[in-house]
This record gives structure tokens, C-alpha cells and sequence, in this order.
């Protein structure tokens, strides 16, 4: 015979069974057996954290229910957090790949060892000013008018900018 079950998550923990063979005289044998429903580890959610960052490092936090260590993966490092007992709770500095977006996937592990599908944190580190090209006035002109109007390019490949201020 088959046994088939499909778990729902409520079914985590031991549950006992008894499994009976009859024969046409009514005969029979038992057989017990104990089946453990282990929960697979949900996806780490990530508190909000700063980008762009001209820092080296990024502080990355958050919660991994049903985890007991959390994995950080940037690039091709991959650095273990050990979770407390009983809490979930992590934060982790993580080294970012200096002027690029860094992809650093954050993924839970349970005491099984089964993984977690990962959470991604896009933190973008910037550590080179903007360029700046004036079209007019153009370089070394003198400008009689009571006011002028000054047109030109403000570039960041990365995070663009911010604001635009002009001294006079």
C-alpha cells in the first residue's frame, strides 16, 4: 500500500500513525510510525537601510523566522550570521564593492541546513563626486547683464544628484 500526505505549515511537529493489515479471516498487524513536519525557514525580511552610501559599509538588519543563522552573499562572499536562540532578530556590516550597485542577498538557514529563498538588498555605493560641464557662459567670458541665466550638465553615473546650488 501507499501512505500519501501533503503537510500544510499548522502541521510542523511529531505526529504518530498506525498503519493496519487485514486479511480475509480478520487477521491483523499494526505497525506505529512517526512522521516530523519540519518548517522550511521563511525569507528574511530587511529593514530599511541607506542608499546611495559614499560608506564602505553598509549595516544591513532585519528578522528570519524559523532560522537559527542568516547568510549574507555579496559578489562571491558569503558571510554566516548565528542567530541567538529563540530570536530571529540580525544585523550584519556587510563590505560594498566600491562606486557599483551591489546586489547582497540575504537568505535564512534552519538547523536542518535547508535555505531560505533570499531577500535582496540593492545598495549602491558612490564614492566619486559628480561631473559638471557649463555650456554658458562659456569659460572666462564677462557678463554685463543685471541677471544671467547659466545652462549646463550635472552628471553621476551611479546615483545621479541631489541638488544643484550656485555661488555667486
Amino acid at each position: 500500500g501507499l501512505v500519501a500526505w501533503l503537510p500544510w505549515p499548522l502541521d510542523v511537529g511529531a505526529h504518530g500513525f498506525v498503519v493496519r493489515a487485514t486479511v480475509a479471516g480478520g487477521l491483523f498487524v499494526e505497525q506505529s510510525f512517526t512522521v516530523t513536519v519540519n518548517a522550511w525557514p521563511g525569507a528574511p525580511v530587511l529593514s530599511p537601510y541607506i542608499t546611495p552610501t559614499w560608506a564602505q559599509t553598509a549595516l544591513i538588519r532585519g528578522f528570519a523566522p524559523g532560522t537559527t543563522r542568516v547568510e549574507f552573499v555579496n559578489e562571491d562572499q558569503v558571510k554566516s550570521v548565528t542567530l541567538q536562540p529563540g530570536g530571529f532578530a540580525f544585523e550584519h556590516e556587510v563590505q560594498l564593492v566600491a562606486n557599483s550597485v551591489n546586489f547582497i542577498h540575504v537568505r535564512g538557514v534552519n538547523g536542518l541546513g535547508q535555505v531560505s529563498a533570499p531577500t535582496t538588498a540593492i545598495v549602491i555605493q558612490d564614492s566619486q563626486p559628480p561631473s559638471l560641464h557649463i555650456d554658458f557662459p562659456l569659460v572666462d567670458s564677462v557678463v554685463y547683464d543685471a541677471s544671467i541665466g547659466v545652462t549646463g550638465r550635472v552628471s553621476d553615473m551611479l546615483s545621479g544628484f541631489v541638488a544643484l546650488v550656485v555661488y555667486l
